[in-house]
């Protein structure tokens, strides 16, 4: 059954790979994005901003390219039977015999490079989608700090500042607020129908991965790789629920940020128009696929209670 699991694995990998190679444009198009003019630094304390969400973005990658290769070399670190004889880690047919040593050895170490392979790609799928999610973060960093130069300009210069410098500073927080809305649709585009995708593979795999465990004693080698196996499903489906929330959260915030402002010191006209962007962050940024399964930490939750229902009505049966 094991193998099984491996193969449905092996398919996400393979679905991810060919939507990014499909949407090669998308990828492209995000990259030119993040390099419009609206989102260089424009002083040290923005600076600061994208230099520690570039050294967050490249921890991240590691660590979890890390954990997806110790799952892949669990098929390596544990194919012995009870027995102590070798055997493949995935059931495959050879057009050829297993018996000759050197043949078993090569197929053997070709099944475990292909599972590192096939977990060097898939963490580099999903590390291009939180590493796009914490620089859309950065940027709402970067325009909470933008807007709160407007309440910033009275207290400097010690007196109301003119609307037209309050208008330029707005204007331009706007435009970048709008900007990072349209990171976020093409964000979706480009990884919709693979957050559809591993939603209902995750779904399939969370129950009949838990109800083989309790069945398994600690001392058989299935279980450890069955327990890679689950570890690693969670992780992935969990990475995805937390970036969506944490950018869910960071959208939310601006709004909280604009009501903190010191609204005393500027224009009734800009007033009227921070309520606008108000307005506007209350629709955060949302990381979901096909406009139907929004990724947060409640629907990790969600996922896990269902698994853990179907997991309690199989072990009645």
């Amino acid at each position: 059954m094991e193998t099984f699991y491996y193969f449905l694995a092996l398919f996400t990998v393979l679905f991810k790979m060919i939507i990014i190679l499909i949407k090669r444009k998308t990828v492209i198009e995000t990259q030119k994005l993040f390099m419009n003019k609206l989102c260089q630094p424009r002083d040290n304390f923005e600076l600061d901003i994208l230099q520690r969400t570039s050294i967050s973005c490249r921890l991240y990658t590691i660590v979890y390219l890390i954990l997806m290769n110790c799952t892949a070399l669990s098929v390596l670190l544990f194919p012995p039977t009870k027995s102590g004889d070798l055997t493949l880690p995935l059931k495959v047919w050879t057009p050829y015999s297993l018996n000759l040593r050197k043949l078993f050895f090569l197929t053997y170490i070709h099944q475990g490079i292909s599972a590192l392979l096939a977990a060097c790609a898939t963490s580099a799928v999903e590390s291009l989608a939180f590493v796009i999610i914490i620089q859309i973060c950065a940027q709402y960093e970067i325009l909470n700090h933008r807007l709160n130069l407007l309440s910033e300009l009275s207290t400097k210069n010690n007196y109301y500042p003119h609307y037209q410098c309050e208008s330029k500073i707005l204007k331009d927080s706007v435009m970048l607020h709008i900007h990072i809305f349209s990171i976020g649709d093409t964000l979706n585009k480009l990884y919709g129908s693979m957050i559809f995708f591993q939603f209902f593979s995750s779904s399939m795999s969370l129950c009949p991965i838990t109800y083989q465990l309790t069945k398994l004693s600690t001392t058989d080698p299935k279980s450890w790789i069955l327990f890679f196996l689950l570890i690693s499903t969670l992780l992935q489906i969990y990475i995805y629920s937390y970036f969506g929330d944490k950018i869910m959260a960071k959208s939310v915030a601006l709004m909280k940020n604009v009501y903190d402002m010191k609204w005393l010191c500027i224009t009734n006209k800009t007033k009227r128009d921070l309520i606008l962007i108000m307005t506007r962050a209350s629709r955060p940024v949302t990381f979901m696929g096909f406009k139907i399964v929004i990724m947060s930490t409640d629907t990790f939750v969600q996922i896990v209670k269902s698994a853990y229902s179907a997991y309690s009505l199989l072990k009645r049966v």
